[in-house]
């Protein structure tokens, strides 16, 4: 028996990830699998570690400053079952190095802890595994991230489509520049079925903060409505995420699993970067880096697109290489657990 613990809630992108870490687990690690909501770890949780063959810390941005103990509360001292990290990655600002970034005293401590006791953890892009570098830590692969990998469409390649049905997904900071990107893709394709995705939902969070990023959502869903979008919200419906991005030939947006899903199914997609995730991903990916903060954002995204159009197999056949290279470490790693 596995645990794994996740932490998938409004964004329907963690969704994403502990589906495709399931599907990898069962198909190559053990079949019996209890998920665990990290935010719901309790005394007796730690019953049910202690009969578990190996607990799996389950994607997404946990190496943030303080991820012990404020994404993984867990006390380690108190369990006896090795604890795997799968597909985790860094989390830093738009302009930020690995080189630049540190943890805090706690979190370092538990992170040096984790990887003491296992013989390897999973990394999803090579930044990931240069911040952990920065603390002598040299057991981390680069896995790519779990929803990197449709098993069904693995062998399959990219084909140039045309671009009838078109999907932005939506900016979490940066509304200026997702109008203009809106506006863009409308006028570039006036007669294309168009949809603009919420993936968080209007209200992300609750307080202050999360009513400036409702007000942001609701303009920017505004203006894409307007502009001839449908507007879909996405949050927490990971069915409905895969139903809209099975039927669009190309994603244009900010959204990193948006980008990451369409291309696992070997769809177009263009991911514009707003903090390190985005470009980490880009990098490992071997796709273009935008920036949403890049003076030249729309001619960037314009040359992009009519790649695309071109030949995708051509302009995607460093992501398509990639992926089959990082699956065939994914594998590798799930065969170590």
């Amino acid at each position: 028996m596995i645990v794994t613990l996740t932490g998938a809630y409004r964004n329907v992108g963690d969704h994403l990830i502990g589906d495709r870490a399931l599907r990898l687990l069962k198909d190559y690690v053990e079949e019996d699998i209890i998920s665990i909501d990290r935010k719901d770890i309790q005394a007796q949780t730690y019953d049910l570690f202690d009969k578990a063959q190996t607990i799996i810390l389950c994607g997404g941005p946990a190496y943030q400053s303080n991820i012990y103990p404020d994404i993984y509360p867990l006390d380690l001292d108190k369990i006896t079952t090795k604890v795997v990290p799968l597909g985790l990655g860094w989390k830093g600002g738009l302009h930020e190095t690995p080189q630049e970034f540190r943890f805090s005293p706690n979190a370092e401590s538990f992170i040096r802890k984790l990887h003491n006791s296992i013989e390897f953890s999973s990394c999803r892009d090579h930044r990931t595994v240069d911040v952990l570098s920065q603390l002598q830590i040299d057991n981390a692969l680069m896995t790519g991230c779990p929803a990197w990998f449709d098993l069904n469409c693995s062998q399959q390649n990219f084909e140039t489509r045309s671009l009838e049905n078109i999907v932005v997904s939506d900016a979490a900071l940066d509304t200026r520049t997702c109008l203009a990107v809106i506006r863009h893709v409308a006028d570039r394709f006036p007669s294309a079925r168009l949809t603009f995705a919420l993936h968080h939902g209007y209200y992300p969070r609750l307080g202050r903060k999360g009513a400036s990023f409702a007000a942001q959502h609701m303009l920017a869903a505004a203006y894409a409505k307007a502009r001839g979008f449908k507007i879909r919200n996405l949050s927490s419906d990971l069915n409905a995420m895969k139903n809209l991005y099975d039927s669009c030939n190309l994603h244009v947006g900010y959204r990193v699993h948006a980008h990451i899903y369409c291309l696992s199914a070997r769809t177009a997609s263009i991911l514009i970067s707003e903090d390190s995730r985005g470009i980490a991903q880009s990098e490992a990916l071997k796709c273009p880096i935008r920036r949403s903060d890049d003076a030249d954002l729309i001619e960037q995204l314009d040359g992009d697109i009519a790649s695309v159009l071109d030949n995708s197999a051509t302009h995607f056949s460093g992501t398509l290489a990639a992926m089959q290279e990082a699956l065939d470490t994914m594998k590798f790693f799930l065969r170590s657990i």
